[in-house]
Formats: structure tokens, sequence, C-alpha cells
């Protein structure tokens, strides 16, 4: 009866010992994940602000790695290097797709691929800047040159989708409310992990509505005015322009673009505005959805907009 009195005791301790072991094991693996999801980029997000003019736009100079990209933005929020002097420059304006999104290496843009060929077959003055940001649209586009001026550029490029024919900027305030549009950092990466991505999978799945998460930035249904906007302001300030339409993996599916994208390409036509058109040149392999370009649709652009600056620069920079 005296030694199993002392049973219960020794079982205490023993199952203190295992439980302590347990928690420690269990916080090892919780830091263990926290140092991994912040290695990969959590933490690191590209991140926003509210703006009168643009609705929102990226924060400058930023340099972060994440998911195995740089993303990277200059002192005016281009996903571009800083600006420099005596510089022959031309400047894209797009939204998601030009931008790439932190999905893009900073390298593999079009915009980087371009200015690197210019540079490296003519000169280093010869620039092609990255004027851009998830969301946007052409009034969004117009919102940086009304607040920041034209860059002293020689050329507009305007690189936008059928869906960017009509809206305008949002009322509602997007950075740091949307999921998508952070405005300071996670404090934790377990917390961005389950806050931005798992938590709100879930809910789609369960159909449960996340508007926190959504990227639909722009409201309304009239044609937006950036597209006069960008006609009249290169009109007057000598400044040429040009327009690109990318298509969506549905409009290369249907051989032509929506409604939306022929509204684009009559007003390109009434206004003799130089438009290059993608539909013809882009498969599914090149889209990471069906709307974005991967690295592969990055390198379309590239090289349908490659020939035609190829031009532009030879009798305006060489010539």
């Amino acid at each position: 009866m005296g030694g199993n009195s002392k049973n219960p005791s020794r079982n205490y301790e023993k199952l203190k010992k295992i439980i302590l072991a347990l928690f420690g094991i269990l916080l090892l693996l919780i830091l263990a994940g926290e140092l991994a999801l912040r290695t990969i980029g959590f933490c690191n997000a590209p991140l926003y602000y509210n703006n009168e003019y643009t609705g929102y736009n990226l924060v400058a100079n930023q340099s972060v790695f994440r998911f195995g990209n740089t993303y990277e933005t200059n002192e005016y929020s281009m996903r571009s290097e800083a600006l420099g002097d005596h510089e022959f420059r031309i400047t894209l304006f797009g939204d998601s797709v030009l931008n790439g999104g932190i999905q893009t290496d900073q390298s593999e843009l079009a915009s980087t691929l371009l200015e690197r060929y210019f540079q490296e077959e003519y000169s280093d003055e010869i620039r092609v800047l990255n004027v851009s940001c998830g969301g946007w649209g052409i009034d969004n586009d117009a919102g940086v040159v009304n607040e920041c001026g034209d860059f002293d550029s020689s050329l507009f490029v305007i690189v936008l989708s059928s869906h960017d024919a009509v809206g305008t900027i949002s009322s509602t305030p997007i950075a740091g409310v949307s999921k998508s549009f952070p405005s300071k950092q996670y404090s934790l990466a377990w917390v961005e992990l389950f806050d931005r991505y798992l938590i709100p999978r879930i809910q789609s799945k369960l159909g449960i509505g996340t508007e926190d998460n959504s990227t639909n930035t722009s409201e309304g249904d009239d044609y937006s005015e950036g597209w006069e906007f960008f006609r009249n302001y290169c009109e007057e300030n000598d400044i040429d322009l040009m327009f690109y339409l990318h298509a969506t993996l549905t409009e290369v599916s249907n051989g032509e673009y929506d409604e939306n994208g022929q509204w684009i390409i009559n007003f390109a036509e009434e206004n003799d505005i130089p438009l290059y058109l993608d539909i013809e040149y882009v498969s599914e392999d090149d889209y990471r959805d069906n709307i974005h370009f991967n690295a592969d649709g990055q390198e379309v652009i590239y090289k349908i907009l490659g020939p035609v600056l190829d031009e532009y620069i030879d009798v305006n920079y060489l010539g």
C-alpha cells in the first residue's frame, strides 16, 4: 500500500515533463516556421499609400524580396530605377499587367527588358520607365501626370486592357484597407499567412464575401476621362503617344477584343494614335490567370514594342 501511494506523484511529474517537452517542440516549430516564412518574404510585402491624385500608389524607394522575386520602386513610385540627368525617356503607363506584381521579378518586366536592350545597344541615357500599379486604370495613370508631370518624356505608351476603357478612381480608400494593398508590414509572418492568404481562401470557398481582399479599385460604367486626358496632354506638350491593348485569355480564346476593347481601338483610330495589339501573338502559356502575364507574357510585350520603340529612338534620339 505504501509503495503505491507514491505513483500518482511520479505519474504527475512524468506527465508534466512530457507536456513541457511537447510545448517546447511546438514552440520550436512555430519559431522555425516564422523564420522560414520570413525567409521567403512574409512581412516584406510592397507597401501602398492613399493619394488624392491616383487614389493610391506604391510607396517610393522600396526594395523587397518576396516569394523568390525582387520588387523595387524609385523616387516616383515607378517600378524602375532612379531617374538621372540628361536622359531620353519613354514612359510606359499601365496597371497590374505592366506592373507584374510580386509574382514577376524586376528583371523580367517588359520595361526592364526594353531598357536593358536599348542601353546595351545605344546609350545608358535611354530610359524606359514603368508607371503602373495593381488595380489601376487610365484615370489613375492620368493622376500621376497631374501630380508629378511628364518626367520630361518624349513618348508615352499606354499599356492597358479592355476593361480599362471604363471606370474612374475609387472614392474609397484602398491602401491599408484592402489586404491586397497593405500600408504597413505584418508584425508576424504567421499572422500574415492566415490573415492575408488562408482565411480569405477559406471564406471564398465557403461563399463568404471578402471585400477587403478585392482588387477591383475603380468604380463607374462610363468611359474613363483619362483617354482624352492623355490625348490632349500629349498634343499640348508635344509628347508622342501610343497605345498597347493587352488581350485577356478569354479574348484570345474568342479571337477578338470585347466591346470595351473595341471602344479603345476605335478611339485610337479616330484620333490617329498608333495602336499595338497582342491578341494574335499570345497563348495560354503566357498567362498566370485570365488577365495577368507571367514572365513569358512580359517578353511578348517586349518583342512587340521593341521594334516599334527601336525605330522611334532611331528617329528621335539617334537621328
